[in-house]
């Protein structure tokens, strides 16, 4: 696994995040040991079926950890944000609505922080949201 890390490193990708699988683990620890989870690393047994779950669980956290869910109602005139949206995050629903997009999107942190002046509560329907936008 070092020998991994370094590698990495030495193609400037020492920055992306990793998951250490060890499959095959029934064959040195007791099934009822498994799936075992320290970290970033996982024991699992794939042919058993045994922590395939868990592995997904893992993955998602390390890819979507940063991610939440939002709805924005973008005005017309900003159709860069809504592009920017549908091309960075992934998009639940979108409608078309009188005062602009409204958009419910699973997206990074920054994202949400970046659109937050157009964000509405996801309990608000256009109307309402338009209404306390003052749009």
């Amino acid at each position: 696994m070092e020998v991994t890390r370094e590698t990495l490193k030495e193609l400037q990708a020492g920055q992306i995040p990793c998951l250490y699988v060890m499959n095959k683990a029934d064959l040195v620890m007791e099934e009822s040991e498994l799936p075992k989870v320290l970290g970033d690393r996982i024991y699992l047994s794939a042919k058993q079926g045994i922590g395939l779950a868990e592995l997904l669980e893992l993955i998602q956290k390390k890819l979507f950890g940063d991610y939440r869910e939002c709805t924005f109602l973008i005005p017309y005139t900003d159709g860069a944000a809504v592009s920017r949206l549908q091309e960075q995050a992934l998009v639940r629903s979108i409608s078309y609505e009188a005062d602009g997009v409204l958009i419910s999107v699973s997206c990074k942190e920054s994202d949400a922080g970046r659109y937050a002046e157009y964000a509405v509560s996801t309990s608000d329907d256009a109307e309402t949201a338009s209404a306390r936008k003052g749009m």
